[in-house]
């Protein structure tokens, strides 16, 4: 899915109901309602015939509905879509899905005052080689495990003490399974990545095949417990995590706005974190890696001297800057939104945990 293509979407002013100007750093919308969903306006026939004998490579729409405070979606290795929400596990989902209609088929346990130590929020999902989902919260060191054939969530518990004098801090932001392509000295293939972002990132990784145990991610440059100058530790972001659909390059993104400092990384195979150019002013909650390597962002841009820009951006790697954006309503985003790109790299799903709602984005080359 190239730039151009890309251009493409995001300039059909008929189907996304707002006006993008391309070709500077920072773009703003007009317009508002959904992100997907067309406002009527004065020039919409003036737009649809001027777009006419173009037709939009890029079909947007409503996937599913209903879906609560849906934060956590993830494709399983065959490529079918799970979410958790506040309810449970639910899944396979297909298009045209109203989860109010639905029963969950796991994971209905989830407010059980054994299960985690605090209210589950902000929901994270991954689902393992095997079929087992791993559900996370932020706000506890408790991963809940569903078997793949569904059923209560189990406590995988003292992520917080494990192994023993080696502390993980696991309070999950984001995870993912490690793919085969990407096998690090410190981060394995099939293993669970887990990222929480504080003042200072941590990632750990559970063998969640074999033994579960669960490793810190170390610094490459020596014991962390050991530097005696904390501005050798090497800063690892950890409020997103994806990797390339190859598999071969994993991706970072920061939760929070550094000014003058990159808001997205790409992590080595030793764990050696890498800036990634003209990505400074981007707060990116969410992101996918597309084909090309260009990167389509849920977040915020604030370039400076310009109103920030909350919404959709995409990101060039010819040019290494933000191409585009879509202004979004702030009612309508939340730092919780999450896009995943399925295998092929044509279809990406968004979930919006504020509007019940999950989005398709479909490329119809």
């Amino acid at each position: 899915m190239g730039t151009a293509r890309i251009s493409h979407w995001l300039l059909g002013a008929v189907l996304l109901g707002i006006l993008i100007s391309a070709g500077c750093a920072a773009v703003s919308a007009v317009g508002g309602g959904t992100l997907f969903e067309p406002e009527e306006n004065e020039n919409e026939n003036e737009n649809e015939n001027e777009n006419a004998s173009e037709p939009d490579p890029i079909e947007v729409e409503v996937y599913a509905t209903n879906t609560g405070d849906a934060v956590g979606i993830a494709l399983d290795a065959g490529g079918d879509l799970y979410l958790v929400n506040e309810r449970g596990l639910f899944g396979p989902i297909e298009e045209g899905d109203d989860l109010a209609a639905m029963d969950p088929f796991g994971a209905t346990n989830l407010a059980d005052e054994d299960l985690y130590r605090f209210e589950p929020t902000s929901l994270v999902l991954a689902i393992s080689n095997s079929g087992e989902f791993f559900i996370g919260s932020q706000g506890s060191g408790i991963l809940g495990v569903v078997p793949a054939e569904g059923g209560p969530a189990e406590p995988f518990a003292n992520l917080l003490s494990e192994p023993a004098g080696d502390p993980s801090n696991i309070k999950p932001e984001t995870m993912v399974i490690v793919p085969d392509a990407f096998d690090g000295t410190q981060i394995r293939p099939g293993t669970l990545l887990v990222g929480r972002e504080t003042s200072f990132s941590d990632l750990s990784t559970i063998d969640v095949e074999a033994d579960r145990t669960v490793i810190n991610i170390d610094n490459p440059i020596g014991d962390p417990d050991e530097l005696e100058n904390p501005e050798d530790a090497l800063d690892r972001y950890a409020h997103h995590l994806v990797f390339t659909l190859d598999g071969g390059t994993l991706y970072s993104s920061s939760g929070q706005l550094r000014l003058g400092t990159p808001g997205i990384q790409t992590i080595a195979l030793d764990g050696t974190p890498s800036e990634v150019a003209g990505t400074e002013a981007i707060l990116a909650n969410s992101f996918v890696v597309l084909d090309n390597g260009d990167l389509v962002i849920r977040g915020s841009y604030d370039p400076g001297g310009d109103p920030q820009v909350n919404g959709l951006l995409l990101w060039s790697a010819e040019d290494q800057e933000i191409t585009f954006t879509i202004d979004v309503p702030d009612s309508e985003i939340s730092e919780d939104d999450e896009l995943i790109l399925a295998p092929g790299g044509d279809t990406l799903f968004l979930s919006e945990p504020k509007l019940g709602q999950i989005l398709r984005a479909t490329d119809n080359r």
